[in-house]
């Protein structure tokens, strides 16, 4: 069986489980899941808003519902995902590392050039997780952008000694301006 027969026994399989259950949110948010992986985008919103019915507090649905919506770059109902499952994090849900709900969001505003936002939240996860190299090196990219060169630059090392190749591009690229 190829792995497209695979997905589809595992939308079924939900599919019962739900209904013999309609209340487990856990189900819905797995054949969500299963969904989004065979290009069912409105069938995983709906099982994620029908995870969110059972649950709205849970940050889980909202970084799943931001993730979809940033690969079909709608942003904005990205971001608002995004800050919900922050949101939710901070109210008492730390079933999950918040620091994905960050990095998501950061990059998003980096994908809308909102350098600024994107700046704010690069050091908030950068306090939740200090080693992150990508994030020295995207932070170094909203920097230079704001016309922070030497923070861009220190940044860019940062990134360089975690082994992120890019960030020599860039420290190459912008070094001598």
């Amino acid at each position: 069986m190829n792995i497209e027969g695979q997905y589809q026994e595992a939308i079924a399989a939900y599919s019962l489980a739900i209904k013999l259950n309609p209340n487990n949110l856990d189900y819905f948010k797995n054949r969500a899941m299963v969904k989004k992986e065979v290009q069912d985008v409105p069938g995983a919103l709906k099982d994620l808003n029908h995870a969110q019915a059972l649950d709205s507090t849970l940050s889980e649905i909202y970084y799943m519902k931001g993730n979809i919506y940033r690969t079909q770059k709608q942003h904005q109902k990205a971001l608002e995902m995004y800050t919900m499952a922050i949101y939710c994090y901070n109210k008492g849900d730390h079933s999950l590392n918040p620091f994905p709900f960050f990095f998501n969001r950061v990059n998003t505003y980096l994908e809308k050039s909102q350098f600024k936002k994107a700046l704010l939240d690069y050091n908030i996860g950068l306090r939740i997780n200090p080693q992150h190299s990508p994030s020295y090196c995207n932070r170094g990219t909203a920097k230079y952008q704001l016309k922070d060169k030497i923070g861009a630059i220190a940044d860019w090392k940062m990134a360089v000694k975690g082994g992120i190749n890019q960030a020599s591009v860039y420290l190459e690229k912008y070094k001598t301006e």
